[in-house]
């Protein structure tokens, strides 16, 4: 038991340790279903946190039919960790899970710390994996 972690916090960092070396965060990001509803919206900050990946339920989906462009618009949405663009076309995931845009990338490799701005690992040119 972790002192001082909700439940659904214990339950992400687990599945976390299990997606992200297998490089799928689009599975943690699904077992959002599975979630109690009172916990989603943690849940949901979490996965956007650690993956960059919206959280939108299947319910959403598939209850809008005007508008579903605009839902498939937040499925795809990815913020930048560092700077927090949302949208960005230049993504890239590091060897962590985190993604953030290439500007950001290029000026923590080459000019910051060279470090994760989400967890602090150490981070790499050729760990970073475009999206």
């Amino acid at each position: 038991n972790q002192p001082g972690k909700s439940s659904v916090e214990r339950i992400f960092a687990t599945l976390a340790g299990i997606f992200l070396p297998l490089e799928a965060p689009g599975l943690l990001r699904d077992f959002i279903v599975f979630v109690r509803e009172g916990d989603k919206a943690r849940y949901s900050e979490l996965c956007t946190n650690i993956t960059g990946l919206s959280v939108i339920s299947k319910e959403e989906t598939d209850g809008s039919t005007s508008g579903s462009g605009s839902t498939q618009e937040a499925q795809s949405t990815i913020i930048c960790a560092n700077c927090k663009e949302a949208s960005i076309e230049s993504a890239l995931r590091s060897n962590c899970g985190h993604i953030c845009c290439f500007p950001c990338w290029r000026t923590i490799i080459e000019e910051g710390n060279r470090r994760c701005p989400t967890c602090g690992i150490p981070v790499r040119r050729r760990n970073l994996t475009r999206l």
